[in-house]
């Protein structure tokens, strides 16, 4: 994560500064890694990627579900 809103930060409970020290897999739930490993291949290959929804974790543990779309 390069950049986010404060909204995200507030959401999940870290600071920007922490998020860009944090790989996305440590935010991602292991039943949401396909769909999220999906959409960075995605980004990656093509330079874009379909919105989609997935679980995040939140730095306290819970979760949430998020509409990503990067």
């Amino acid at each position: 994560i390069t950049e986010c809103n404060d909204a995200f930060t507030r959401m999940i409970g870290y600071s920007s500064e922490e998020l860009q020290t944090i790989h996305w897999a440590a935010l991602t739930p292991d039943d949401c890694l396909d769909v999220t490993t999906k959409a960075v291949t995605d980004l990656a290959l093509t330079g874009e990627t379909a919105p989609y929804e997935k679980m995040l974790r939140r730095k306290d543990g819970t979760t949430f579900w998020a509409l990503c779309a990067p």
